[in-house]
């Protein structure tokens, strides 16, 4: 995804600059800390998920071959596959919200706008990476529901 620099001063805003009250930025701190919580578990999770692919794939190649089945499809592979796309998908928003939380904090602690900034462009590519990844599973949804119908038309 790509990232846009804001702290580009030729497109200035005629109103005054924003003013953050004690308040919010108590506020922005407790996003942040939860925001890191959340994100370190996540990269944990993404963690075991990597070991689940390589695991389930050497368990299914191990029954596959025990039964001396011939699928088409390679169980083992497949498995292994689909897990290190759903490590993948998981580790960006891991990412985006750590960023987020790291600058965030570093934002409030020094009065560093360009540092918000950074923050706020991080926290807008984890909102767009999870909106992204919505609009695709429910396009994959209703594809799977209509192949669904079609089939129960056939049938």
């Amino acid at each position: 995804m790509q990232e846009q620099n804001f702290t580009d001063s030729s497109e200035q805003i005629s109103k005054p600059d924003l003013v953050i009250p004690r308040t919010s930025l108590y506020l922005l701190m407790e996003t942040a800390k939860w925001g890191k919580f959340l994100s370190i578990v996540g990269f944990v999770f993404v963690g075991i998920v990597l070991i689940m692919a390589f695991g389930f794939g050497y368990i299914f190649n191990q029954i596959q071959s025990e039964l001396a089945q011939s699928t088409p499809v390679p169980l083992g592979p497949m498995m292994t596959g689909i897990y290190l796309l759903m490590a993948v998908l998981y580790f960006f928003p891991c990412l985006y919200l750590y960023r987020y939380s790291r600058k965030t904090k570093t934002a409030v602690l020094e009065r560093d706008q360009i540092q918000l900034t950074e923050a706020l462009a991080n926290q807008k590519s984890l909102y767009k990476f999870m909106g992204i990844l919505t609009i695709v599973g429910l396009c994959f949804y209703a594809f799977i529901f209509l192949f669904a119908a079609a089939g129960a038309m056939i049938s």
